[in-house]
C-alpha cells in the first residue's frame, strides 16, 4: 500500500509540478457567504468584492452553501473545496497560468460539491478529489458540460487518508477536442463514474491508468444514453474499466487493451471498430476483454502483441463480426497464436496455443483474426456465418 501511495503522489507531482512555482502568484478569494448566495455580491468573498479574472477561489465557509455564479464571462485560476456545495449559473472558464494547471480541487475534510454550470477549458486541467484527512469524504458531481476547446482533462480520486472516500460523479458531457485521462484508486473508495444521460462527443483519446494504489479499479460505465467515449479507449497499467449499460463505447471507436488491464462488459452488449490486447514482457496477468456472456461485435480489425513470458492476452466471451474485417499480424517475440476450435471448423492461425470460444460471423466474413503475437480466445465454439464458411 505505501508503495502504492508513493505511485500516486508520484503522478501527481509529475502533473502538478508546475503549481508550486508560478510566474505571477494568483489572488486568492476565500468564500464567506455572509450575504447570500450569489458570486457578485462583494460582501460574500474576503477580500471584499466580486472575483475578477485570473484568480483562485476557496470554498470552506459553512454559510450560503447552495451559490449562484452571476458573474458574466467569469475566467478564474481554480476552484478549492473543502465542504459541501452546490454551484449553478453563468459558464466559467478555468485558465491556470503558463506554470499551472487549471484545477477544481476538493481537499483536507473533503465535501460533496455539485456543479450544474458550465465549464470551459483554456489550459491543461485537473479534476482533483482528494480528501486528506482519515476520515474525510469527497464526491465531485458534474452535471453540465465540459468544452475542452484543445486542451486536455484528467480525473483523479485519491482518498489521502486511510478511511477517506474520494468519487467523481460525470454526468455531463465533455465536447471539444482534446483528451480526458482517468487515474481511480480504489473500486470503492476512489472510484470514478460516468452516468447521466449527455453524450461526451469530445473529439480525442480517452486513457484509464493507474494512479497506483491496488487494486487498481473503479470506473464504470453507466450512462443511461449516449456514449462515454466516441473515438479512442485506451487501458493500461492493470487498470479495470466495468461497463455497466450497453452501448457506452462508440461504433468506430478503436479499444487498446494493455498491461494486464481488464474491460469488463458484464453481459451487456457493445459494438466497437478495432480492438488491441497487448501484454509486455514484465505483465503477470493477462490483458483480458471479458463479454460476460453478451456479444462483442467488432467491425474491423483486432490485434494482439505478446512480449510476456507466461501470459496470453485474453478475449472471453462471444465475439460478432458483423461485416468485412481486415486480417492483422501482431508484432511479437514469441509465437503464440490464436486457435478457435470447433467441430465445424478447422480454420487455425499459426502458433502454439490452442483456446475455444463463441465466435459469431456474419454475411461478409473474412479471416479475421490472424497474429503471430499471442491471443487467447476463452470458453465456447465457433459459429461461422450460415450462408458463408470460413476457408480450410
Amino acid at each position: 500500500m505505501i508503495a502504492g501511495v508513493m505511485k500516486a503522489y508520484t503522478f501527481l507531482v509529475s502533473c502538478l509540478a508546475c503549481v508550486v512555482v508560478s510566474s505571477s502568484p494568483a489572488a486568492v478569494k476565500e468564500w464567506t457567504g455572509n450575504a447570500s448566495g450569489f458570486w457578485s455580491n462583494p460582501n460574500n468573498w474576503n477580500p471584499p468584492g466580486a472575483p475578477a479574472a485570473d484568480e483562485s477561489l476557496n470554498f470552506s465557509a459553512d454559510a450560503n452553501s447552495v451559490m449562484i455564479n452571476d458573474v458574466p464571462n467569469l475566467s478564474v485560476r481554480e476552484l478549492v473545496f473543502e465542504r459541501d456545495y452546490i454551484l449553478s449559473g453563468n459558464p466559467i472558464t478555468l485558465l491556470g497560468s503558463s506554470n499551472n494547471f487549471a484545477r477544481i480541487r476538493i481537499t483536507e475534510h473533503g465535501g460533496s460539491v455539485t456543479i450544474n454550470c458550465a465549464l470551459v477549458l483554456a489550459n491543461q486541467c485537473i479534476f482533483h478529489c482528494e480528501p486528506l484527512r482519515e476520515d474525510g469524504s469527497g464526491k465531485l458531481r458534474i452535471n453540465a458540460g465540459v468544452n475542452l476547446s484543445g486542451f486536455d482533462l484528467s480525473l483523479v480520486s485519491f482518498p489521502g487518508g486511510a478511511g477517506a472516500s474520494a468519487v467523481i460523479e460525470f454526468a455531463g458531457s465533455i465536447s471539444g477536442n482534446g483528451n480526458v485521462t482517468i487515474s481511480p484508486s480504489h473500486p470503492d473508495r476512489g472510484k470514478i463514474e460516468f452516468v447521466g444521460s449527455a453524450e461526451n462527443a469530445f473529439t480525442g483519446t480517452m486513457r484509464v491508468s493507474s494512479s497506483g494504489s491496488l487494486p487498481d479499479e473503479g470506473v464504470y460505465f453507466n450512462k443511461q444514453s449516449g456514449s462515454v467515449v466516441l473515438y479512442r479507449l485506451e487501458l493500461d497499467d492493470g487498470v479495470t474499466v466495468d461497463v455497466q449499460r450497453p452501448h457506452q463505447i462508440g461504433d468506430g471507436a478503436t479499444v487498446c487493451v494493455s498491461g494486464g488491464s481488464r474491460l469488463l462488459f458484464h453481459g451487456n452488449t457493445e459494438t466497437i471498430g478495432n480492438l488491441c490486447l497487448t501484454n509486455r514482457r514484465s505483465d503477470t496477468v493477462p490483458s483480458l476483454v471479458d463479454t460476460g456472456g453478451s456479444t462483442l461485435s467488432v467491425l474491423g480489425d483486432i490485434i494482439a502483441v505478446n512480449n510476456a513470458t507466461n501470459v496470453v492476452p485474453t478475449i472471453r466471451g462471444k465475439l460478432g463480426l458483423p461485416g468485412p474485417v481486415a486480417a492483422a499480424a501482431a508484432r511479437s517475440t514469441r509465437n503464440a497464436g490464436f486457435q478457435p476450435v470447433s467441430p465445424t471448423s478447422s480454420r487455425h492461425a499459426p502458433g502454439n496455443s490452442s483456446a475455444s470460444g463463441t465466435f459469431e460471423a456474419h454475411a461478409g466474413w473474412k479471416p479475421a483474426i490472424r497474429q503471430t503475437g499471442g491471443l487467447r480466445y476463452a470458453s465456447g465454439g465457433v459459429t461461422p456465418p450460415t450462408n458463408q464458411r470460413p476457408p480450410k
